[in-house]
């Protein structure tokens, strides 16, 4: 099925890339879509050198509402971009969560007796043994649980962004590298039929635009609870680590990326205050890490990365669909740092929303969830 109609996706990160793919996939001709991007594609957060995939959120062991879901179609959303691609795309492997002190231990503990069957992973608590079989790499305490979450997934963020690029763009899907300086809506006074997307090359009609800007959404909708947040996260390299297919989470996290070579961090700091240094970022990465993965304070850093994400305030849940008081406009942003796990899956949602007028999407991920005050629109 061919869907008709023109859409203009604002941003050629994860997000907006996968949402172009998944119009595609829902019918969308390629002649009927345009992608924007004020810096290259996949810049910012998206640029990651890799990214770690996993069930659980940060606090806790019992997924949120919506993860499962979620994870389970971005498992298959990766295996079959894998099945198509040469290149290494992603990876499953073990991912360990240790309960670093008391008040983790009950958190988690509370989290894990809530667990449900039927997760599309399986979380479970290591016996004594079993812990014992990753030190001495991994410093896990004998005192309090560590808890295993299989499978997570290893994404080669570079790969997989080339690769969604090379798919939309043999599409037929035309991308500008420029800013778009500011969305006009349609106006019978002004005879707009549609949404005019105004960039240094001048005006462009489209019938709907999704903003998918990522770091650059406050600017957009400067009264919404949004807030800009910084992190780093570092290459190391350490003789320790060779061979090892094991992820771990707790603070912080290490993600191995084969050989002798592995990912850890992250920093997490207000986008508003001055920009570290390196020397500092890396100094605040080995002392996160270092009670629990020794190897940390004597490993070689071979590339520091530094980026920008949006949140929303007291929720860090995204915002997806039809933006309040605007007809045709939607937006697919503030992914925070769940991007893989949740981008795959609400694209498709979106991608029906749009083309379908079909709307699964679940009420805690839309757009408007926030008041019709808060979708003042601006140019940024």
């Amino acid at each position: 099925m061919t869907v008709s109609g023109s859409v203009a996706i604002i941003g050629a990160g994860l997000a907006g890339l996968g949402l172009a793919q998944a119009l595609l996939k829902a019918g969308l001709s390629g002649e009927h879509l345009q992608v924007f991007e004020a810096h290259s594609v996949g810049a910012g957060a998206s640029g990651l050198p890799a990214a770690l995939m996993h069930l659980t959120p940060g606090r806790s062991l019992f997924p949120k509402p919506g993860y499962a879901p979620c994870f389970a179609f971005s498992q298959a959303w990766l295996e079959a971009l894998q099945s198509d691609s040469a290149e290494p795309l992603a990876a499953p492997l073990l991912l360990l969560r240790p309960a670093l002190d008391g008040a983790v231990a009950s958190r988690f503990e509370r989290s894990y007796a809530r667990l449900e069957p039927g997760l599309p992973a399986q979380i479970s608590r290591l016996s004594a043994a079993q812990a014992a079989v990753y030190r001495p790499l991994f410093a896990l305490p004998e005192l309090t649980a560590t808890y295993a979450v299989q499978p997570a997934w290893r994404v080669a963020m570079p790969a997989l962004i080339q690769r969604l690029s090379q798919t939309i763009q043999q599409a037929g899907v035309v991308m500008h590298l420029e800013r778009v300086r500011c969305l006009l809506p349609p106006s019978t006074l002004a005879s707009r039929q549609g949404w005019q997307v105004q960039t240094q090359s001048g005006l462009h009609s489209f019938e709907r635009v999704v903003l998918a800007v990522a770091a650059d959404l406050p600017l957009w909708f400067p009264e919404l609870p949004l807030q800009r947040m910084r992190g780093e996260v570092a290459v190391f390299q350490h003789p320790q680590f060779e061979g090892l297919n094991t992820a771990l989470s707790s603070g912080g996290y290490v993600l191995p990326l084969g050989g002798q070579r592995v990912l850890a961090g992250p920093t997490f700091y207000p986008a508003e205050q001055p920009c570290q240094s390196p020397e500092w970022s890396v100094q605040q990465i080995r002392q996160g890490l270092a009670a629990i993965v020794p190897a940390m304070a004597e490993a070689e850093l071979e590339q520091l990365w530094s980026g920008v994400r949006t949140l929303v305030k007291h929720q860090r849940e995204p915002l997806v669909g039809a933006v309040p008081g605007f007809h045709q406009l939607y937006v697919f942003s503030a992914f925070a740092t769940k991007g893989l796990l949740q981008i795959p899956w609400l694209a498709q949602a979106l991608a029906e929303l749009l083309l379908q007028d079909r709307d699964r999407i679940p009420d805690y991920f839309k757009a408007g969830r926030f008041p019709l005050e808060s979708w003042r629109l601006a140019c940024p």
